[in-house]
């Protein structure tokens, strides 16, 4: 080996000692704010309109409206409908009570008894003064279309009864004779309806 040659090295595993060895500086390091995109977070001097609960943009605006028109405009419609519909139900159901009313009420006859229920009609000679009598009013027809009767006696009109006679239902009124003053007697009676309140 040649002495000139002590200073050579191996280029693959040797460093020439002039050599620097140069380490690459750290990279700098800068602190940059996080960006916020302008859509989200608008900065100061921006300004951005969010729509709100009942409020449109103009270029739907024309079309809500048409909308709520028509919303309304249906509306209307369904309860007119609904209310009709009530109201022939309600016809419908109630009761026709002039359909059923007897066309033939009326007071038929005016029969007396005795307090035993005997009738004494054709025999009111054997009526003795203070003896107390039974005026039965007879209507004609169901005596179920009755729902009252009353007297008139002398032309003086006596209270409404609603007694009815055991056999029959018709309906009767108690009276006693005067012991004096009186000589004869003019008896009237009416039956009232039952389903109308008139008087026959």
């Amino acid at each position: 080996m040649n002495p000139a040659d002590t200073n050579q090295t191996d280029s693959n595993n040797t460093t020439p000692a002039d050599s620097t060895i140069l380490t690459p500086p750290p990279p700098a390091v800068t602190s940059v704010p996080p960006i916020i995109p302008s859509s989200t977070t608008p900065s100061a001097g921006d300004s951005t309109t969010i729509p709100t609960v009942g409020q449109t943009t103009s270029g739907n605006s024309s079309s809500n409206k048409k909308a709520i028109v028509a919303t309304v405009v249906g509306l209307v419609v369904v309860l007119v409908g609904l209310g009709v519909g009530v109201l022939l139900s309600q016809q419908n159901q109630s009761p026709q009570t002039g359909a059923t009313t007897p066309t033939n009420l009326s007071c038929s006859a005016i029969n007396v008894y005795n307090q035993n229920w005997q009738n004494i009609t054709t025999n009111l000679s054997s009526i003795e003064p203070g003896q107390t009598i039974r005026l039965v009013a007879q209507g004609s027809g169901d005596q179920a279309n009755y729902s009252a009767a009353k007297f008139k006696i002398n032309g003086v009109e006596q209270p409404e009864t609603l007694l009815r006679r055991p056999e029959g239902g018709e309906f009767y009124f108690e009276y006693t004779v005067p012991e004096s003053g009186v000589l004869s007697f003019s008896i009237s009676a009416q039956v009232k309806g039952a389903s109308n309140g008139l008087w026959y």
